[in-house]
């Protein structure tokens, strides 16, 4: 054992300076190409809460419209949201140290006096790539569409 630590130290064999080079740089590239798959990573995960927020939003609105009476949900394009208890048509919620604006959209047709068609589009924006206007923006938007009946046909 002796032996091996005399002839170790004798021989003082160990990396040039260019094989240390070479490992930096194929370190290098490693780390940056985890870097990038990070990034990406946690954007598509921002977008999933936002897109999930962006569900509840719409879930939470038609619940809404659904509780309204019959004959109080007027046909056409909904611009009033103060009776289901918003200020305006749009909702602003926050999260991750980011507030995101989603752009509410209310629509109602009769197509006849048995049933009325309720429709509701949520569009939001995502670092500037698309305006939150529902009626253009198809990648970032939710769209929910339910049929109510009168119930003094039933």
């Amino acid at each position: 054992m002796l032996h091996k630590i005399r002839h170790a130290f004798i021989n003082k064999q160990g990396f040039t300076l260019v094989e240390i080079l070479i490992a930096m740089v194929i370190i290098l590239i490693a780390m940056l190409g985890m870097y990038k798959v990070t990034v990406l990573s946690i954007d598509g995960n921002v977008r999933n809460v936002i897109r999930n927020e962006g569900v509840k939003i719409t879930e939470e609105v038609m619940n809404r419209l659904r509780a309204i009476p019959f004959d109080e949900l007027t046909e056409g394009t909904w611009t009033d949201m103060t009776n289901l208890g918003y200020t305006a048509s749009t909702v602003t919620r926050t999260f991750r140290n980011m507030t995101v604006s989603y752009a509410i959209s209310i629509t109602v047709n009769a197509p006849s006096s048995e049933f009325k068609v309720i429709e509701v589009v949520v569009g939001w924006d995502y670092k500037g790539e698309n305006p939150p206007l529902p009626e253009t923006n198809k990648e970032f938007q939710q769209k929910m569409v339910s049929i109510v009946r009168n119930p003094v046909l039933l």
